[in-house]
């Protein structure tokens, strides 16, 4: 059994790791984030204001009119302002926020663009390669498995790896062949990716340690892979 200081460790490694990738996606768009954290120090001011006008409020128009220091009608106008003033503070506020909400719904919508635009430039690179070269007999795309990895990152969904197959298969149409994997997204994900495009699966191998040390548990029998 691991120590636990060690796993702790080795997450706040990964953990850092990950953030220096994706400051590589985020790097154009710095000056929005900036722009987004610079908002809440607006919206800070804005709630530290309503405390404040709320202290006005008793102390300058409330109190001294019931003690009659002031004449009724000054301290209705007195209180109309500060309820004019409050109202602008939250309007304010609730505007700072919903742009701060809409810059960074902005910046991750064009990074995760950026993300999947990079998986397309890696399949037209293969595609120019196979016009020039047809040196391969098929594509696999293989299931991240992240968990003991020093790259960490999050681990692909099923329906993410179904539609890179989907994808690949119409793109890559200068590949004669498009394999699944079992070993990594498991023997149901594997037979489901038959449909999405592939013509063949993989992982029929007597010994396998690169996957297994990443954290992937799959493992089948030759009674499961004929069956």
């Amino acid at each position: 059994m691991s120590d636990f200081r060690e796993e702790e460790k080795l997450g706040k490694l990964y953990d850092s790791t990950l953030t220096r990738r994706l400051m590589k996606y985020l790097r154009p768009y710095r000056w929005y984030v900036v722009a987004a954290v610079s908002l809440t120090l607006g919206v800070t001011a804005m709630e530290i204001v309503a405390p404040y006008l709320f202290h006005i409020a008793v102390d300058k128009y409330i109190v001294p009119g019931f003690n009659n220091s002031i004449s009724g009608s000054e301290a209705l106008k007195g209180l109309l302002w500060v309820v004019a003033a409050s109202a602008g503070a939250l309007t304010g506020s609730f505007g700072l926020q919903y742009a701060q909400v809409r810059i960074m719904q902005w910046v991750g919508q064009e990074t995760m663009y950026d993300l999947r635009k990079e998986i397309f430039e890696h399949l037209q690179r293969l595609r120019d390669v196979q016009d020039e070269t047809g040196g391969f007999t098929a594509f696999i795309p293989w299931y991240y498995v992240p968990f003991k990895t020093p790259l960490r990152g999050k681990e692909s969904t099923g329906l993410e790896y179904l539609r890179v197959l989907a994808i690949s298969r119409l793109y890559l149409d200068n590949f004669a062949h498009l394999q699944a994997s079992w070993l990594t997204p498991g023997l149901k994900m594997g037979q489901l990716a038959l449909f999405y495009g592939c013509d063949d699966m993989g992982g029929t191998i007597l010994e396998e340690r690169v996957v297994h040390d990443a954290g992937s548990t799959n493992e089948a029998t030759r009674a499961d892979l004929e069956n």
